[in-house]
């Protein structure tokens, strides 16, 4: 192939030839400033399709009764509560408080939760007790959860009222997501389902630390932010309202009604409640 630059066409334009070298070289020495390239590059700028919000925290779907989903590394939570008298104590309204952490991996290996509070606010924590609950996730997909737990309430406690029962059980929790992934709203469904002694099993005036029950609920998401959910606690039927009112704060607010058909010498109560810290009793698919 010839040397363009030497050749007679070298120059030229005519209808039939419109490739110019000079042309094309006067055309390339044209600057261009970085205010028009930065002008160009932003009016190409195609924003997102999909924006990624932090997941609303999730909120409780176990109305007075265990979950298996317990407290992992890093997690820790606090909480106060006010209950109406019931038929026990004279028209008096009290509350109580309780806070705890968790240690290790549910998922990985096993999980540890350590809780302990007082009892009773009017008698400035005169009597409360700890909790210890070990957990294990079984199942751990993006569609389904299923943990397996054990407790031991009151394994330490302190007080002027006495003391008070060794309360041991087992749970098992299961959740799923009503709706699809990347839906920004999985819809959790939770059944949980367990066996234990004292305050789960149905009342006797004598020797409750010997008595055996079974307890059970379940509760679904309204909302991302609304849950409702009901069961039977080993004493009574109970139903709760959940609301988790700020996406970027972990507080719960939550309304139970406790023995709701008077089956016990307590009565129906009314308990209000509030947590800070992650809601890890109930799993988020968002």
């Amino acid at each position: 192939m010839s040397d363009l630059r030497s050749s007679p066409l070298a120059g030229r334009t005519s209808e039939s030839n419109s490739f110019s070298p000079i042309a094309q070289s006067s055309q390339s020495t044209v600057p261009q400033s970085s205010a028009s390239t930065e002008q160009l590059r932003e009016s190409l700028r195609i924003d997102p399709i999909v924006k990624f919000e932090k997941p609303w925290p999730s909120p409780s779907l176990s109305p007075g009764v265990p979950s298996a989903f317990v407290a992992n590394w890093g997690d820790v939570f606090v909480g106060v509560s006010g209950a109406t008298a019931g038929s026990q104590r004279n028209g008096t309204v009290d509350g109580s408080f309780n806070l705890g952490f968790g240690l290790g991996s549910s998922a990985k290996a096993i999980a540890l939760e350590l809780s302990g509070g007082c009892g009773s606010v009017n008698q400035f924590c005169a009597n409360g007790g700890f909790t210890a609950r070990i957990g294990r996730l079984l199942i751990n997909q993006p569609g389904q959860r299923l943990s397996l737990a054990g407790a031991w309430q009151n394994f330490a406690q302190w007080g002027n009222e006495g003391r008070q029962d060794n309360i041991y059980y087992g749970a098992l929790s299961y959740a799923i997501p009503l709706r699809p992934p990347g839906s920004g709203f999985g819809q959790t469904l939770q059944f949980n389902a367990g066996v234990g002694n004292s305050t789960y099993a149905p009342y006797t005036a004598i020797n409750s630390e010997d008595a055996i029950g079974g307890f059970g609920s379940v509760g679904i998401e309204l909302s991302p932010a609304l849950g409702v959910s009901a069961g039977w606690s080993g004493r009574g039927a109970n139903a709760q309202l959940s609301y988790t009112p700020f996406r970027e704060t972990p507080i719960t607010l939550n309304v139970l009604g406790s023995d709701l058909f008077n089956q016990t010498p307590a009565g129906a109560v009314a308990v209000f409640s509030i947590s800070w810290g992650r809601n890890f009793t109930t799993p988020n698919f968002d």
